[in-house]
């Protein structure tokens, strides 16, 4: 028998050492996104068997688990999921945006991969993240996994697609980590076609030596697209890698709470320097990048998902409820519930 426990905040039963065992009624309905969150912040370690001597209540939840997890509120998809002729082990996808599979998905959705979108005619609207930009001649858009969008274009569309799995990470170029878009001239354009041409003849071999070329020529464009980046008035400061590597630190923690402090530490920097860059580049305290990223998430959830907004709360490390609810009227001028009827 476990000795040690108490209730937490998502209902269930807090064990010594961290762990939970559902003990909440039938009828409530654990959300995908709050089992994942337990899951990943470890405080539920049943389904990895870490938990041997509770009740026989615990088979039933672990069972349960199994049923709610093909259940997804926000679909994030993957490149097999978008592209299904594409090999389920190819890194990578290049094509033309009118030959490129149509598969049908959930609109609005998350990509788990980047994406470079070129539109070389057309018109339209591309929503990332509830920005709305323009669709149009000779645009190329940079998506980033975990970002929610949705676009309308019109007919007749062309241009060309790359999409690119975690494999490309590393080399992913910093400069072009808060760029949405390029815009290209007619010389860009013209150096591009080719270019992109002979990447998608490659892409079709399937044998190593065009997965080379390939994954070269992904390394071509990305140092072209950063040099021309740098020159697009729509560019800001180049932003120190140490800012990237905070941003995916706030990505990754947006469940917990964590501090400043930590995350200097992760970085291995004072909180002073960290402050410091944040101002230079930012003109945001760490403190306030950290609750702004907390809040675009929170406009996700409510808007795209029917979490409730408590669960919201939870999903993006706030404790309390009232004080996400005062939070996040401060930061949008709305209650989380008014934002949420506004789908």
């Amino acid at each position: 028998m476990v000795t040690k426990c108490k209730y937490n905040a998502w209902g269930l039963l807090q064990l010594e050492g961290g762990y939970c065992v559902c003990l909440v009624a039938n009828t409530f309905l654990l959300s995908t996104l709050t089992l994942n969150l337990l899951l990943k912040t470890k405080v539920f370690a049943c389904a990895t068997g870490e938990v041997q001597r509770t009740s026989s209540r615990t088979n039933i939840y672990i069972k349960r688990c199994k049923q709610l997890k093909k259940t997804t509120l926000l679909t994030e998809y993957s490149i097999s999921d978008i592209i299904t002729s594409n090999p389920k082990e190819k890194r990578y996808y290049v094509g033309t945006f009118e030959e490129t599979d149509n598969p049908k998905v959930d609109w609005p959705h998350r990509h788990n991969y980047y994406s470079l979108v070129w539109f070389i005619k057309g018109s339209g609207n591309n929503i990332i993240d509830f920005e709305d930009y323009e669709i149009k001649n000779n645009r190329l858009f940079l998506m980033q996994p975990k970002q929610v969008h949705n676009w309308s274009y019109s007919k007749g569309t062309n241009g060309f697609i790359i999409i690119l799995d975690s494999f490309f990470n590393t080399i992913f170029p910093i400069e072009l980590i808060n760029i949405t878009y390029i815009d290209l001239n007619k010389a860009n354009s013209d150096f591009f076609i080719p270019f992109f041409n002979n990447l998608i003849q490659e892409c079709k071999k399937n044998d190593k030596l065009g997965e080379k070329v390939v994954i070269s020529g992904i390394r071509f464009l990305f140092s072209q697209l950063s040099r021309l980046s740098a020159n697009s008035q729509n560019n800001k400061l180049i932003k120190p890698k140490i800012l990237v590597q905070f941003s995916k630190l706030i990505s990754n923690e947006i469940s917990n709470n964590i501090s400043v402090q930590q995350h200097a530490n992760d970085l291995h920097i004072t909180v002073e320097k960290l402050n410091e860059l944040c101002k230079e580049y930012y003109e945001q305290s760490p403190k306030q990048i950290i609750l702004n990223t907390k809040i675009t998430e929170a406009k996700r959830l409510l808007y795209f998902t029917d979490l409730s907004v408590k669960e919201i709360a939870y999903a993006t490390g706030f404790e309390d409820s009232s004080y996400f609810s005062r939070i996040f009227k401060q930061k949008t001028k709305h209650s989380p519930s008014e934002f949420k009827s506004t789908r």
